[in-house]
């Protein structure tokens, strides 16, 4: 067994680029976004640094911001999202903050969590020879 075939932090410091898929239909939509694994480094330091700095007695308010924080930490970009006039949205971190905190954008939001926590996203299995 080659080590470094099986460095999870590594592989997910790669990271994943997902079509995302309609919310009703589950149709795949033409907007991609490409997201750092939940064993890349730079989520673990996001946790970290982001749950750290919350008061012990929380509220649910700042613990679904926390999320979106998290979120957008892990994410690298996106391609194809525009806003209601066709206008490309780039990417940011702030912008990122803000699509993932709306409530009528959750299942954004979701999809991009789950991409994050798959790790069958991150890691190829090597060939067998």
């Amino acid at each position: 067994m080659k080590l470094s075939d099986f460095n999870l932090s590594a592989k997910a410091e790669n990271g994943f680029t997902f079509n995302l898929l309609h919310p009703v239909d589950n149709s795949e939509l033409d907007a991609t976004i490409t997201v750092r694994g939940s064993d890349s480094a730079i989520y673990r330091n996001a946790f970290a640094a982001i749950f750290k700095g919350l008061p012990k007695e929380s509220t649910d308010a700042q613990i679904l911001a926390a999320g979106a924080q998290l979120l957008a930490a892990a994410t690298v970009g996106w391609n194809n999202i525009t806003d209601e006039k066709g206008n490309e949205i780039k990417f940011s971190l702030e912008k990122a903050v803000e699509i993932y905190s709306e409530i009528g954008f959750d299942w954004i939001a979701n999809q991009a969590r789950d991409a994050i926590e798959e790790r069958n996203n991150f890691f190829l299995m090597p060939a067998k020879v």
